[in-house]
């Protein structure tokens, strides 16, 4: 089954983002509210993935010195392992090669690292916690 991305633009798109992050990271993670939602949403792109008109994946791209950091990359438990993630991580890089960046970093959960290898991500440093969650460095250069 293949999700549909888009930027969230709309307050409508920016809310499901949203209502998907907090399924994944407060309600699944138990990470807190507070760390989950922080004061760098408004500069960042925020990214929707659907199945027909229902939120199933979210994620959001900034731009920083040289390179663009993915973030919040979410995909609702029952789309898990169907790709999603797959294709939400190439939307976000293809929206940070759109604007003009070549190098794409991100702290992944470290459980995740073979999923971004597969990517064509490298983990770069040593492993460190983030939210209580044992997260990686990791690199694309495209």
């Amino acid at each position: 089954m293949s999700a549909s991305f888009r930027i969230a633009i709309s307050e409508e798109d920016l809310t499901k983002a949203m209502v998907v992050r907090g399924i994944v990271f407060c309600g699944e993670q138990g990470i807190p509210y507070k760390i989950e939602r922080d004061q760098l949403e408004s500069s960042a792109v925020h990214v929707l993935g659907e199945i027909g008109s229902e939120p199933v994946a979210a994620g959001r791209v900034r731009f920083l010195d040289g390179h663009a950091k993915l973030e919040r990359i979410a995909v609702r438990a029952p789309y898990r392992s169907q790709g999603i993630g797959h294709e939400l991580t190439e939307f976000l890089v293809f929206v940070a090669r759109e604007r003009g960046y070549t190098t794409c970093l991100m702290n992944a959960q470290a459980h995740l690292e073979s999923l971004y290898v597969e990517l064509g991500f490298k983990a770069t440093g040593k492993k460190f916690l983030e939210a209580d969650i044992e997260h990686v460095l990791m690199t694309r250069e495209d």
